[in-house]
């Protein structure tokens, strides 16, 4: 596959990711534009930095469909943290001027435990998947079974995060996140079909979206 097809998004260990579920109200460019102006630059002089973004084309599984899955980092937890715990003296209005912005905004940060190189297919069908448990033996079975039948169907694992945190305000909080790349949609529907057959018993929730 030629270079130019894919890209390679490089996180180091004890980076934090940032995922960011965005859905933005119409008629709020100026006030988008603004918050880019004010509140960003206080999480950029914290290490803030921008990584990829994703549309979501379509709901697969469940019950919520955002606009956009943003990817962003920061140096370490200190950092991210620290974001968190002094943007309102910043911006005494920062939560305010989001719910302005997003009719829906959800955050789930990580720290990476190692080195990870997330690599994108520009001509792969991508597909987010998030769990939410309900029992963690059945559980972890589920989650063994569906990275088996997942990879025997086809598909790689491109991104695979556990144990994130969600802050007050923007829960989002899976305890399985995980993007796979297919040949094509329909390698990924025959799959979809023999996942829907699992034993869920240790699923709580699921979302799934096609994203590019």
């Amino acid at each position: 596959m030629a270079q130019s097809d894919s890209v390679v998004y490089r996180f180091k260990e004890g980076e934090v990711l940032d995922l960011l579920f965005l859905t933005q109200k119409p008629g709020t460019k100026e006030p988008f534009n603004d918050y880019m102006k004010t509140a960003v630059p206080v999480g950029e002089a914290l290490s803030y930095k921008p990584v990829a973004s994703f549309r979501v084309n379509e709901n697969l599984q469940g019950n919520y469909q955002p606009e956009l899955l943003i990817l962003a980092k920061w140096d370490d937890i200190n950092k991210r943290e620290a974001f968190l715990n002094d943007i309102e003296g910043e911006v005494p209005d920062f939560h305010q001027r989001r719910r302005n912005i997003w009719s829906s905004f959800g955050l789930t940060y990580y720290e990476m435990p190692a080195d990870v190189n997330f690599v994108v297919h520009k001509d792969k069908f991508k597909v987010l998947t998030a769990y939410w448990s309900e029992k963690a033996k059945p559980f972890k079975q589920f989650k063994e079974q569906w990275l088996q039948q997942a990879e025997s169907s086809g598909g790689t694992v491109a991104l695979l995060m556990e144990e994130g945190i969600s802050p007050l305000g923007y829960f989002y909080q899976p305890d399985l996140f995980i993007i796979t790349e297919w040949d094509s949609q329909e390698s990924f529907e025959r799959f979809h079909r023999l996942n829907l057959k699992m034993n869920h018993e240790g699923v709580k929730h699921v979302n799934q979206m096609a994203i590019n």
